[in-house]
Formats: C-alpha cells, sequence, structure tokens
C-alpha cells in the first residue's frame, strides 16, 4: 500500500503542476488516518488582487473510508483576527454507495466547497484551519481516528 500511496502522491503533484487556475494548492497528508483531535492548518498570504475566489477543501481517499458523508469544522482567520467558523457536511457517496470522487483505482480525490464569492484583503495573511466531526450514530464522543482520508487539501480558484 505505501507504493501504491507514493506513487498516487507523485501523479497527484504532476497533474496540479498543470493546473493554472489556483492561486494557491496546499496539502497536508494523514498517513494513519484523521484523529478527531488533529487539526490541519493552512496559511496563506492572498492573491494581489481583490476579485471574488472560491474555497475547495480537497480530500484524497481510498477504500478503508467507510461513510457517506463527511462533517467538518472550519476556521478562516482573517488579518485582524476575526475568525469566521462553520460546520460543513459534505456527501461523499451516490445512495447507491459509489463514490463522488473522481480518480482511478481506489484513491478518489473529492473537491469540495467550502466558501463561495469570497473576498481577501490583497497580500494580507490569512490562516484557515478544518478538523473532522464525524460521529456514530447515537455517540457524543466522535470517530477517534477516521480511516480512509490520505491527505487533506486547501485550493483557492479566482472566480471567472
Amino acid at each position: 500500500m505505501t507504493a501504491l500511496r507514493i506513487f498516487f502522491a507523485c501523479t497527484v503533484f504532476l497533474l496540479w503542476g498543470c493546473k493554472g487556475s489556483s492561486v494557491f494548492l496546499e496539502f497536508y497528508e494523514l498517513p494513519k488516518g484523521w484523529h478527531k483531535n488533529e487539526t490541519v492548518t493552512f496559511s496563506f498570504a492572498a492573491p494581489n488582487s481583490s476579485s471574488k475566489n472560491n474555497v475547495f477543501l480537497y480530500l484524497h481517499t481510498d477504500y478503508e473510508y467507510a461513510y457517506s458523508n463527511l462533517f467538518v469544522i472550519t476556521e478562516l482567520t482573517h488579518p485582524d483576527n476575526r475568525i469566521q467558523t462553520d460546520t460543513l457536511q459534505f456527501e461523499m457517496t451516490s445512495p447507491d454507495g459509489a463514490s463522488l470522487g473522481t480518480g482511478w483505482m481506489d484513491i478518489k480525490e473529492h473537491k469540495l466547497w467550502c466558501y463561495e464569492n469570497i473576498s481577501f484583503e490583497p497580500e494580507e495573511k490569512y490562516t484557515f484551519r478544518v478538523r473532522q466531526a464525524m460521529r456514530s450514530s447515537n455517540d457524543v464522543r466522535g470517530i477517534e481516528n477516521l480511516e480512509g482520508i490520505l491527505d487533506v487539501g486547501l485550493g483557492i480558484e479566482p472566480v471567472d
């Protein structure tokens, strides 16, 4: 499985090198799943223009991801230290259980909308944090370690 992950990571980076529309794209590897106390943090400088942007959460999953949805809590910290917090739910499979991600073999990429048409202050510093908030039915403790998520990414794209 390690060789497959290395192959996939190399392929992903080569393909993303060809994507010209992103103004920010960064990934954080989760080699042993996504622990409920693990917050993934991305820091970025806003684009040089005041144009509108879309913010995406990227997930790479494999066959071990056993859920039809995903709950995450996001925090976007603005330069004035204002924090925008959201709890988001994403559908990960169709009703018949097929992954909604793209890709081949067992690894799928999910590109999930976080914020639409958001303006950033040009060249200011922002921080984006995300953590998983999955729970089993009737269990408030949360899932200790969310298996099947290989990495989490943040992408920012200008609105065309």
